[in-house]
């Protein structure tokens, strides 16, 4: 078979590498979210994209005569995630701190690119994991 290695390579752009994480954050919150509440409590997440910058918040559901809404947290309103990219890396800021520098590299054997931390390669689930694990289940 005839990979096209050429393609792969031109297709791993720092943007690219950004915008795979952010795609698997966001499911990963939208899993949060979906969990019933016996497991999450009236906690939810969400997650948005301005001008290149993700940002996660601590959000809570609240019962009012109109139904159930879901606001930010005010307990948590300074605890929040920032993704972004800083040249070929992306950093991970939480409460205006660094929290895990991710660097992606360009892996021959797999073709595609490894997100790296700490020089070791791990899967995009484990990236998402290290950013939102303690994040989403510290006060659940």
């Amino acid at each position: 078979m005839d990979r096209n290695w050429v393609k792969a390579w031109a297709e791993n752009t720092p943007e690219d590498n950004l915008h795979e994480l952010i795609g698997q954050l966001k499911r990963d919150i939208q899993r949060y979210n979906q969990l019933g509440s016996e497991k999450r409590g009236k906690r939810r997440f969400q997650g948005e994209l301005v001008d290149e910058t993700f940002t996660v918040r601590c959000m809570v559901e609240v019962q009012n005569h109109r139904g159930t809404h879901v606001i930010e947290d005010d307990s948590r309103t300074s605890d929040v995630i920032k993704v972004k990219r800083n040249g070929a890396s992306i950093r991970v800021c939480r409460n205006g701190r660094m929290h895990i520098e991710i660097t992606p590299r360009w892996n021959s054997a797999s073709q595609k690119c490894d997100f790296v931390v700490d020089e070791s390669a791990c899967e995009i689930w484990q990236i998402s994991e290290m950013i939102l694990g303690d994040f989403m289940f510290e006060c659940s």
